[in-house]
């Protein structure tokens, strides 16, 4: 009896990180397309490496981020705070624009970036990735809308939460960033400033959302002065 449960609880949690795995792919499989459409070659070995670390944190965070967390993060936008919805909307698009932007300019050949630049970004982008991976991992009430999760919702301390408030942010800021001079175009970057300006209006708002919202989150802020950099905002 005990080993069927094992098995079903086994068979269940492998679900729910396949399922999460295709829910968190869609948009990756939307980026190959446009880049891909965009250029109009598939001879564009930078862009295959930037969807293959993609695809790999992708499949990483589904593999080591518990079952129980993955299904809290198909949270209904209905949960959402208006003003997310109104900044995670644009957010989101610019960041399509400056794939699009990205394969023209391969295309047409606008502004493109030195190998040396593109190959520095890529390293940027994998450091950015990784910060976001890890603060998902550190704290189980990681979610991609801004909203709090009842009762049992408590303050993450742990990890990069010990150097800033918002390290998810941080590490979007640095791979967004990263993103389009690793795809050899300093003219997508336009459309990716507007989105880190969003994001970090978008921290701003969380961050009073939680010290109105989240008890013991004013007791953090004294100790976790920072909401991005440290010793600078």
């Amino acid at each position: 009896m005990e080993e069927n449960k094992v098995a079903n609880e086994r068979t269940y949690n492998a679900k729910i990180r396949l399922r999460g795995f295709v829910t968190e792919i869609l948009p990756y499989l939307i980026m190959v397309i446009i880049l891909f459409v965009s250029s109009g070659r598939l001879d564009w070995t930078m862009a295959w490496i930037f969807l293959v670390i993609n695809f790999v944190f992708n499949l990483f965070a589904m593999l080591i981020l518990n079952p129980l967390e993955i299904e809290k993060r198909w949270e209904s936008t209905k949960l959402a705070k208006k003003w997310d919805l109104q900044i995670m909307a644009p957010m989101g698009s610019f960041v399509f624009v400056s794939i699009i932007v990205a394969g023209l300019d391969m295309r047409l050949s606008w502004s493109q970036a030195p190998t040396a630049i593109q190959v520095l970004s890529m390293t940027l982008y994998i450091i950015g990735y990784g910060l976001y991976i890890w603060a998902m991992a550190s704290n189980k009430f990681f979610s991609h809308i801004a909203h709090i999760q009842g009762e049992s919702h408590t303050v993450a301390m742990g990890g990069p939460y010990k150097y800033v408030r918002h390290p998810g942010y941080l590490g979007s800021i640095i791979y967004l960033f990263a993103q389009p001079l690793m795809l050899g175009s300093f003219l997508a970057l336009i459309p990716i400033f507007v989105s880190i300006i969003l994001m970090i209006v978008r921290t701003s708002f969380e961050d009073r959302m939680l010290l109105e919202e989240l008890p013991g989150y004013d007791e953090y802020v004294k100790h976790v002065h920072f909401r991005l950099l440290p010793g600078v905002w």
